[in-house]
């Protein structure tokens, strides 16, 4: 995946995609400003020039190590159940010389309104520049012939077929209809673009319509062994209102609505069942309701959507470890750490496992490596200072610093409700320094406080 010259996140989701998914994705800043389509510079620049939109596309071509490649856009959300059934044709029988052209469907929507519409006048995107092809260096990036203010592949040579509806096209669901891709240059292509936003007639997007309409696109390319075509089309669900739901589930779990915030998550895996996000927040939510069974079903669950997620070994080593299941626990914080082998936090969370085993030298190293990480890091400090009281390697004069520090932890604990974290703190603060005053108040706090209310009133 290449990037240039974001303005928003983007950087950061590429590289959390490359830390999940490496090596199959590998993530390129390219540092050359590059010129979009419809500008004054893409029209002029020879196309290996570093600043050139088709030397962009060929030098991010050039890196590839696969036999196929597909040009998929950045405003292509495709259909699942079909790219899964042609990844797997093409796992099997890999492209030879051939490309297998495809098409989306051009989404819309009325103000006010949350059904999807067609356009009729610009139905489909797509019948000969969106491709599937067999990767060579005879077929690259070359300026369109017919338009060179646009980029194209070079097909010569290839065998060519079409592969059908694929994918939902949801340029024209953004507020400015996409047109931010582009520059300004050409004023016939500015008008071009102006017309197409008038000439605009939508229909809902039904399954009579597609079944009645399936035929309307007339492709000169023999059809593929597996084709999609228009009237099979599934229903249109989840293409925008997926990242609405977890941003509502987000928001109400803030604010400690767990039955709406577990509502929003299970309303996402209604539309997509296997989606990671929501299973892994059903995950740490589940846990927090007091379910740690149903808990790890839910984070083993998104596991097997993305294996390669830190956060989510990181937070199924934690529930383990919660549990008391410590072995299973070490082995997820490992799991976690072959993915990020720079992360304090796991260093630490591992060694209090070993801790907890009485593995001290296991503990101890897991600490230090946490603290030469994040030399600031406070609780991994205090946790070292545990672990080697537990052994009888603490010096006296060291036992108030890591005594106050024990009770500064459970200080913080306690002002997010963690009852359980903070009454070991304030134990463990006793112990190290026994006339610590502050420490036994607060833990008779921390005590009532963790008395179940029904308790409490009876």
């Amino acid at each position: 995946m290449f990037f240039n010259d974001c303005t928003d996140n983007s950087p950061q989701i590429i590289e959390e995609y490359e830390r999940k998914y490496y090596p199959k994705i590998r993530a390129f800043n390219y540092l050359q400003r590059v010129y979009s389509p419809n500008t004054k510079e893409q029209l002029e620049l020879d196309v290996n020039n570093v600043n050139s939109f088709t030397f962009y596309a060929n030098f991010n071509l050039s890196l590839t190590r696969y036999k196929t490649c597909v040009v998929i856009n950045g405003d292509h959300v495709g259909i699942p159940e079909y790219l899964k059934d042609i990844y797997n044709l093409l796992k099997k029988n890999p492209l030879q010389n051939t490309a297998l052209l495809f098409s989306g469907l051009n989404l819309w929507k009325n103000p006010d309104d949350n059904q999807y519409c067609i356009n009729l006048n610009d139905i489909a995107l797509g019948d000969g520049d969106l491709v599937y092809w067999t990767v060579s260096p005879n077929h690259i990036f070359v300026k369109n012939p017919n338009d060179p203010l646009f980029s194209i592949i070079g097909w010569h040579g290839l065998e060519y077929y079409y592969l059908g509806f694929i994918f939902w096209h949801t340029r024209f669901l953004k507020k400015d209809s996409g047109l931010g891709n582009y520059g300004t240059h050409s004023e016939n292509l500015n008008q071009f673009f102006e017309d197409k936003f008038k000439e605009v007639e939508l229909v809902p997007l039904s399954p009579e319509f597609k079944e009645n309409n399936k035929g309307f696109q007339y492709i000169d390319e023999e059809q593929f062994s597996l084709y999609f075509d228009f009237g099979s089309l599934p229903e249109v669900v989840g293409v925008d209102s997926v990242i609405e739901l977890l941003q509502q589930g987000v928001q109400h779990y803030q604010a400690n609505r767990f039955t709406q915030a577990e509502q929003a998550y299970r309303e996402v895996l209604d539309i997509q069942p296997e989606h990671p996000e929501a299973l892994y927040r059903l995950g740490i939510l589940t846990e927090q309701m007091g379910n740690p069974q149903r808990a790890e079903e839910f984070l083993s669950r998104a596991l097997q959507v993305q294996p390669n997620s830190v956060k989510i070994w990181f937070s199924l080593a934690n529930l383990r470890q919660s549990q008391g299941e410590l072995t299973a626990a070490v082995d997820a914080y490992h799991q976690a750490l072959e993915l990020r082998p720079d992360s304090a936090p796991i260093y630490n969370n591992l060694g209090y496992a070993f801790y907890q085993q009485g593995e001290w030298d296991k503990a101890i190293t897991c600490y230090k490596k946490a603290l030469e990480l994040k030399p600031q890091f406070i609780e991994a400090d205090v946790n070292l200072g545990n672990a080697l009281h537990a052994q009888g390697k603490l010096l006296p004069e060291q036992q108030a610093y890591y005594g106050m520090l024990n009770c500064q932890l459970g200080e913080s604990s306690s002002q997010v409700g963690d009852w359980q974290t903070a009454i070991a703190y304030y134990r463990q603060a006793i112990v190290l320094q026994p006339d610590l005053t502050e420490a036994h108040n607060y833990l008779a706090v921390a005590l009532q406080q963790s008395i179940p209310t029904e308790l409490k009133t009876s």
